[in-house]
């Protein structure tokens, strides 16, 4: 025999589908489009900050361009920028600092030019008896009166501080030319052998 359900029977399944509509549309719609929304909207809080820096940085190179533009446009080199081939000036300067080495080899590349300033670079290796030496070498050839910069620098310490210390790295020199430069054959490596001096 069929069964009649009763009025709170009905108004119990009404609720339950209600309930479970309720949850379909949450699992279904509600829920993906939250997280792919949230997911958006970091992507392009991510794609904004990634814009505002590199606007800052084009601004700050834009900057340092219209400075250096500046800085050479006059007649007279920017201080502490030596004139254009200041190779006999730079040996006179690396030669009783690279006496303080047991051994050092320099060897030169062809100056680039990018008008009006000229990197001179020179490919620098050397032993000294200890890494103190070393290390006073090294900044000897930092504050030199030459205006330069040290590039791809090694140190290897064989037997350890108290030992023997080996360095290769690059000498970049600046120098100012207000006309492009002739074409220069690079100088021939050279290599000394030389005596140790006292470090100060």
């Amino acid at each position: 025999m069929r069964r009649h359900l009763t009025a709170r029977e009905w108004v119990l399944l009404a609720l339950l589908g209600v309930i479970l509509v309720i949850c379909g549309y949450m699992l279904l719609l509600y829920i993906p489009q939250t997280t792919e929304r949230d997911f958006c909207l970091q992507e392009a809080e991510s794609v904004q900050a990634q814009t505002q820096a590199a606007r800052l940085r084009l601004e700050e190179k834009q900057r340092m361009e219209q400075e250096l533009e500046a800085l050479f446009s006059a007649d007279t080199p920017p201080q502490g920028i030596a004139d254009y081939d200041n190779i006999k000036p730079i040996m006179v300067e690396l030669n009783p600092i690279l006496a303080l080495t047991t051994e050092f080899k320099l060897t030169f590349s062809t100056a680039e030019t990018s008008q009006p300033l000229v990197r001179r670079s020179i490919a620098v290796s050397f032993t000294a008896d200890s890494y103190e030496r070393a290390k006073t070498v090294l900044q000897r050839l930092h504050d030199s009166g030459c205006r330069c910069m040290l590039e791809n620098v090694n140190l290897n310490l064989n037997e350890g501080a108290e030992g023997p210390v080996q360095f290769n790295g690059t000498l970049v020199f600046f120098e100012y030319q207000a006309l492009a430069p002739t074409t220069e054959k690079p100088p021939q490596p050279q290599q000394n052998a030389g005596t140790e001096g006292s470090a100060p």
